[in-house]
This record gives C-alpha cells, structure tokens and sequence, in this order.
C-alpha cells in the first residue's frame, strides 16, 4: 500500500480549458481530460517506485555509515540516518505533487508571455481562424474584375493556399506544445520516481530539466503566436487601404504578404 499526501499545502492547479469553437480546440480539450485521468495510476506507480528506491538508498547509506563507523561513531550514523530520511520524505512530496508543482512553473510561463505581450493565452483554433480571416480578406479586397486574368487567379489562389498553409504550420507547432505540456505533467511524473536513489536520480533530473524546457518553449511559442496575432491586424489594416490591391500593385503585395507568412512560420 503507497501512502499518499492528500494534506497538500498547494492548492489544485487546473489546466487551462480552450473553448471548444473549433476542432483544435476539441482535440486539445480532449487530450487534457484524458491525459488528466492517468494521473492516478501514474502517481501511484511512481509512489512505489520512489519508496523502493528509497529503502534501498537508505539501506545502502546504513552500511556505509556501518562500516565507516569506527571513524565517525554511532551518533554521526544517527544523525546521517536522520538526514537521509529527511531528504527523501521532501523528495516524496514533491513526487506526490508533481502534477501541482509543474502546471505552477507552466503557469507561471504563461503569464510571464502574458504580461510580454499583453494578450491572453491563444488557442490554436484562433491561430487558424485568423489565418482564414486573413484569406478571407484578400479574396474579397481583390477586385472581382482583376480574377479575370488567369495569371491574377493562380496568384491569389496560390498565394492564400501558402498563407494558409503558414498558419496551419504555426497551429500545429503551438498544439503539438502544449499536448507536450500535457504529457510532461502527466505522464512524465513517473521518472520522479527515480529520484528516491542517488544511483538513479539522475534520470529525475532530466525530467526537471525536460518540464521546464516544455514551459521556455511554450513561452516562446506564445510569445510568438502573439507576435502573429499583432502582425496580422497591421497586414488587415493595410488590405483595406485603397489600391492595395490595385492590378499594379497586386502581385508585389501578394508576394510581400506570402513573404511575411513564411516567415511567420
């Protein structure tokens, strides 16, 4: 039977819930409910196995501090025992609160890309609504006399399908983040369990290091969909200046758009 600290000091940290407007929002809210529902038995395994590595390490550190005995004495034994046990109960907590403990540093991420950029956390539903908007506007700033031309069809038509596809792109990278979020405070928990031995802690370490790699990247993913975001608003407001899309100027501000939109992705 592992013991559990439902006592915690933290409070429950939920995770963020996209509103469901969209298939990606869909797949994402789906994907947080189910990779939510392992906690549980993950939690539980990574409990076990903290707690055999743990009375595995402290039987290691009694026989060294036995046989080093004659030099340090039986009061430095008790004493070392009582470190040990001390250092493994705070690691146990944190084990027990992984899940709290990660979406407060993803949490904290976010609101650091907040405050940045001065906008809330985007979903990639809204990255690709923006990016049909975007297309949108161009189909219908384009003078319905100019699609005459079958040059001037192919270009628009090509260069929507690039802008679209740029969006599509940054979605994708921004959802396939946070589903790594989501992963890496779930399941990811089970490598604490290998932080209850010294001989095995390093593969503990890396998962620290992994959770925070995931909220930097998040942050930089946010920091730049937001960058998008604003980008996109100053292209809509320059679309709708006249001759914008005059026939000639058309295809050197299709190319400019397309440009910006690579380079976006």
């Amino acid at each position: 039977m592992v013991p559990s600290l439902s006592g915690s000091i933290l409070p429950p940290i939920v995770p963020p819930v996209f509103p469901a407007t969209n298939f990606a929002n869909n797949i994402l809210n789906t994907m947080q409910t189910v990779s939510s529902g392992w906690i549980p038995s993950i939690m539980m395994v990574a409990q076990k196995l903290f707690l055999d590595l743990a009375g595995l390490e402290v039987c290691w550190s009694m026989g060294e501090f036995i046989l080093q005995k004659a030099q340090s004495g039986w009061e430095a034994l008790v004493i070392a025992t009582a470190k040990k046990i001390l250092q493994l109960s705070i690691f146990f907590w944190i084990v027990s609160n992984a899940n709290t403990i990660f979406w407060l540093i993803l949490n904290l991420f976010q609101s650091v890309s907040a405050d940045i950029t001065g906008l809330p956390l985007l979903s990639p539903g809204t990255i690709l609504q923006t990016g049909v908007n975007f297309v949108s506007e161009i189909e219908s700033g384009v003078p319905i006399a100019a699609f005459v031309s079958p040059t001037v069809t192919f270009t628009v038509a090509f260069s929507n399908l690039l802008i679209l596809l740029s969006f599509v792109i940054v979605a994708g990278q921004y959802m396939v983040t946070i589903v790594e979020s989501y992963i890496a405070t779930s399941a990811g928990i089970l490598m604490l369990g290998f932080a209850g031995s010294r001989f095995t802690a390093q593969f503990a370490d890396k998962y620290f290091a992994y959770a925070i790699g995931v909220g930097i990247k998040l942050l930089m993913c946010s920091v730049v969909v937001a960058l998008g975001e604003g980008i996109s608003t100053q292209l809509s407001a320059a679309m709708a200046t006249p001759g914008f899309f005059a026939y000639s100027a058309i295809y050197s501000n299709l190319a400019e758009l397309v440009g910006i939109s690579l380079i976006y992705a």
